[in-house]
């Protein structure tokens, strides 16, 4: 409920900016956290850019994507991550593309960091598609 406000805050913040305009972004544990934001709000956003992250409530996120296909969502995840297993971020997009969502996964030979130079333009260029939609 708090993250839904100051989603509401910040959209206020920019003129009463339109969901479908507002891209959500995290890393590690943040990733997780603004995936499951996306899927619980009313409206789609923009899409979902996840840095290093998983999939958390399984069952839940399988149910809510239904309301939400189409949903653009950017997966980053190093090879060499010791905090979240690389195999994660698979299971993350088997998840989502299984409820509709159209992934891209972007993997790095890196740990649970941001990630090389190809990885850093993958998220600006998934950023560039939700700034467009």
């Amino acid at each position: 409920a708090q993250m839904a406000t100051l989603v509401g805050e910040v959209r206020t913040m920019f003129g009463d900016l339109p969901m479908a305009k507002l891209g959500l972004a995290g890393f590690s544990q943040g990733a997780m956290t603004v995936m499951d934001l996306a899927l619980h709000l009313d409206e789609a956003v923009a899409g979902v850019t996840m840095i290093s992250g998983a999939p958390i409530v399984v069952e839940q996120w399988a149910v809510r994507l239904k309301k939400h296909k189409g949903l653009r969502v950017l997966v980053t995840h190093g090879m060499s991550d010791q905090v979240l297993p690389f195999a994660a971020s698979g299971w993350t997009k088997q998840l989502l593309e299984s409820g509709g969502a159209a992934v891209s996964l972007q993997t790095h030979s890196g740990g649970h960091e941001l990630g090389d130079s190809a990885t850093i333009a993958a998220i600006m260029a998934h950023w560039a598609l939700m700034a467009e939609a």
